[in-house]
């Protein structure tokens, strides 16, 4: 896939000039300008591969000294290369030197032809250029490619060394700002901060957890903090899971993490909310946790387990991997830690208040 390296001036309200020697060597021939940098990311594989592509370069190195290219008619105006070779009135750009900016417009809108120029712009740079007026630039871009990327890694990967070649761009050239897009970009900008958000979310979610099983359990601390420990380890436990399913983090999975804190709680609460009720009438934990256990074991695993494996198992059929991966094995992985979570290690671990 290619990708395009935009830059601008640093200050908006000004245009750019191309053509302004320092401007110049920070965007094409300096040795840590744009361009450069380009190249020596593609000459040593950092995610990319072939020669950049940069209208600068081809404009002052190909297109402008051509005798056949820059052409004008009699009038001054444009001359394209398509017509020139029948149109007797065209003829070689007067003073190129002095009127690169109006020379660089018709290079970029000259169209190449086999009897003629070659070198026209049209079709790779057309639209690589955004003018402001007739004194400069508002921003541009530079183009280079990706080399075969087979997989969610790739992807992630060459998005970091295009970052990673921008900022060594931007903390060199002081009067341009750069940055990097390819189509498929927005996609992976989310493993940026996908293993921060998913601690803000997942602590978020705990807390409110916390908050509201304190107060439905009769502002008893000690089994709201039970209840916050059982929905944490199933939590943890679901990520493990994952890696064993090879299941990514990602948007998806992140939504179905935080969507199994609330079923979790479904799993947990219920048998935690008799322990209570059997400690209040004065039965030591071992016992009351036996007989929770014993009184609403049976309803979580008839009315909460086996009717949500039937509800999901519908999605083992799905073509789609997404369903099959983000929905049947998360889900089906989140009710079976739960109802072990529930049935074993909850009322082990109330035995122990």
């Amino acid at each position: 896939p290619s990708v395009n390296f935009v830059f601008r001036n640093n200050d908006p309200s000004r245009p750019l000039d191309v053509f302004n020697d320092e401007i110049h060597r920070q965007l094409l021939s300096s040795p840590t300008s744009l361009f450069q940098t380009m190249e020596a990311y593609s000459e040593n594989d950092h995610y990319m591969t072939g020669t950049p592509k940069s209208w600068l370069k081809s404009y002052e190195t190909e297109w402008l000294p051509a005798f056949e290219c820059c052409r004008s008619d009699a009038h001054g105006g444009f001359c394209p290369s398509s017509e020139a070779a029948s149109h007797h009135g065209c003829r070689e750009c007067p003073a190129k030197e002095d009127n690169k900016m109006e020379y660089l417009k018709w290079f970029l809108q000259d169209i190449p032809d086999l009897n003629g120029c070659v070198y026209g712009g049209k079709p790779i740079y057309g639209h690589a250029v955004n003018f402001t007026g007739s004194t400069g630039i508002r921003a541009g871009y530079f183009s280079a490619s990706h080399k075969q990327l087979t997989g969610s890694k790739d992807f992630i990967m060459s998005r970091k060394a295009a970052l990673n070649l921008v900022e060594e761009v931007n903390s060199k050239n002081p009067n341009i700002t750069v940055f990097p897009y390819s189509h498929f970009y927005h996609f992976y900008e989310q493993y940026d901060t996908i293993h921060k958000e998913t601690v803000i979310d997942v602590a978020i979610c705990l807390g409110a957890v916390f908050i509201m099983s304190n107060i439905i359990l009769g502002c008893n601390i000690k089994a709201a903090i039970i209840l916050l420990t059982s929905v944490f380890m199933i939590v943890i436990d679901l990520l493990g899971a994952m890696v064993v399913l090879n299941i990514p983090l990602n948007a998806i999975s992140l939504v179905n993490i935080i969507m199994s804190i609330g079923i979790s709680v479904e799993f947990s609460a219920h048998i935690i909310k008799s322990f209570v009720r059997y400690s209040s009438y004065g039965d030591m934990p071992i016992q009351a946790s036996y007989r929770a256990l014993a009184g609403t074991g049976p309803a979580i695993l008839s009315g909460i387990t086996l009717t949500k494996v039937v509800g999901i198992f519908v999605l083992i059929f799905a073509k789609s991997r997404l369903f099959q991966v983000f929905y049947f094995k998360m889900f089906l992985s989140v009710i079976v830690l739960g109802a072990l979570h529930a049935l074993a290690f909850l009322p082990a671990l109330m035995s122990l208040m």
